[in-house]
């Protein structure tokens, strides 16, 4: 009686094995069914890191004050700015303007904030404004030419 009930007991563990093995695969799939390449090609571009430098900053001037009045010194504060960008950019920057200051007519002393002028491809790091102090004096006079009488 054992016997007879084998076949069917042998057949029903196939069976039983298959449906495991189905219901196995379908909740735990493959992520890919192809080989893993042994080789990948990865690609990367290297960006350039901007520099910094400090420069001094040179005032531009426009006109002349009124006669009898000269300029004395210029002064600019901060005298110097930092700039940043790529080192071919900075490598021939040496000093840096303002904007014109203009001169003319003027007969004493004084103060503007005017913006630096920053070459293309060129950043400032902090302030874009310095202080330009003019002084303006008396011209000193010529002494004066009396022709020689009679001699």
């Amino acid at each position: 009686m054992l016997r007879g009930n084998i076949k069917y007991k042998l057949l029903a563990l196939a069976i039983a094995v298959i449906i495991w093995l189905y219901a196995n695969e379908s909740q735990n799939p493959r992520v890919s069914r192809e080989p893993t390449p042994k080789r990948t090609n990865v690609s990367t571009e290297l960006l350039e890191a901007p520099a910094s430098r400090a420069v001094f900053v040179g005032p531009d001037t426009a006109g002349q004050p009124s006669f009898p009045y000269k300029v004395g010194d210029i002064v600019v504060r901060p005298q110097t700015a930092t700039v940043t960008g790529r080192p071919e950019r900075l490598m021939n920057v040496t000093t840096l303007k303002t904007e014109t200051v203009d001169l003319a007519g003027r007969t004493s002393t004084f103060s503007q904030r005017v913006r630096i002028v920053v070459p293309l491809g060129l950043t400032l790091a902090g302030s874009k404004y310095v202080s330009v102090t003019v002084k303006i004096e008396p011209a000193p006079e010529e002494p004066s030419r009396e022709p020689n009488g009679g001699a």
